[in-house]
């Protein structure tokens, strides 16, 4: 995990700001990468030492002590002011001028409502996890705004040559997006900040209700729990799970019309011509169903819960049952009605 935050004290580190029980609030927090915008707050000569306690593994496997780190922290003005001057490295590194300058000025944009006075960057958990010690100069060399550090900033953050990410309207405005590569890349640009209204603020503080003067309490009635109430199609079928009984109703007119002759007799399916509407629709259950369930759903990008790329997919059911899954119910309960009869 790596933290973006806006601190009442000039150190970047959030475990020993919440040891001292220091305040400072999350703009951002990501898993897996660190977007490259965040690194355009700061400057080489704005990174601290600091020591850190962590028995672990390192990436090769072998147990390792780390003890020192750099990240860095800077006054809100100066990290505004090395956003403003980073336009022409941005998009030096990442191409397409429209496009990364866009991701900058969205940046800008949301770097509002700072209560403290410092910016901290916190990335020592991202390098425990996915570097050896060996590497971590990689962190530091990302502030140097040279074309190496433009090289380690996309190793950081994910970036993949050769494909052009989506602008930052499309990314903002469009609920579900098509190309994975497109979303990636734009995720890599994104500074993913939380909304100002759900930031996570520290130490944390219990919730009290405050009480006007001269108010007395009283109790309210218990009130009956509500009920909720799903949908019939919700409840018989999802997706195209509606086609279960139409593709048999089709297939039975089909053949009572193509041979002219009744199809059940007595109630019992026991004649060949009703076998061959079982196996009809048992095979179009079974071919279309693996084909509605299987096929690519669409991308999108959860930036409140996980701030990662998720797939959706719609499911395609009937009764709960998913559509392909009928091709074998229908021949079972087929078989299971002619034993019981004969």
């Amino acid at each position: 995990m790596s933290y973006l935050i806006n601190t009442d004290s000039f150190f970047p580190s959030v475990e020993k700001l919440q040891k001292d029980g220091k305040k400072y609030v999350e703009l951002a927090s990501v898993d897996y990468r660190i977007p490259a915008v965040w690194f355009m707050f700061f400057n080489e000569s704005d990174l601290i030492e600091i020591e850190i306690n962590a028995d672990c593994e390192s990436i090769s496997g072998e147990p390792s002590k780390f003890t020192k780190v750099f990240m860095p922290c800077t006054t809100k003005e100066k990290a505004l002011e090395n956003i403003n001057s980073s336009f022409s490295f941005f998009v030096s590194t990442f191409g397409n001028e429209e496009i990364s300058e866009g991701y900058l000025q969205k940046t800008i944009e949301m770097f509002t409502a700072l209560d403290h006075e410092y910016v901290a960057l916190d990335c020592t958990d991202h390098l425990i996890m996915n570097l050896d010690q060996g590497e971590w100069h990689k962190f530091s060399a990302c502030f140097k705004r040279n074309e190496e550090a433009g090289r380690y900033i996309k190793e950081f953050c994910g970036f993949s040559e050769g494909v052009v990410p989506y602008s930052v309207e499309e990314f903002y405005s469009t609920p579900t997006l098509e190309d994975k590569e497109k979303i990636n890349n734009a995720s890599a640009l994104d500074p993913q900040f939380s909304n100002i209204t759900s930031r996570l603020s520290f130490p944390l503080k219990p919730k009290v209700k405050k009480q006007k003067k001269n108010q007395t309490t009283t109790t309210k009635p218990k009130q009956r729990p509500k009920v909720k109430y799903t949908s019939l199609n919700m409840i018989l079928w999802q997706g195209y799970g509606f086609l279960v009984p139409i593709l048999f109703l089709v297939f039975l007119v089909l053949f009572a019309q193509v041979n002219k002759i009744e199809l059940v007799k007595n109630n019992v399916p026991n004649s060949i011509l009703f076998w061959c509407v079982i196996l009809a629709s048992s095979i179009s259950y079974a071919l279309l169903g693996r084909w509605l369930n299987t096929r690519p759903g669409r991308f999108a990008f959860d930036r409140i819960k996980t701030s990662e790329i998720v797939e959706l997919r719609s499911k395609h059911t009937f009764l709960y049952i998913p559509m392909e899954y009928w091709a074998v119910v229908l021949i079972g309960l087929t078989v299971l009605l002619e034993y019981i009869q004969n």
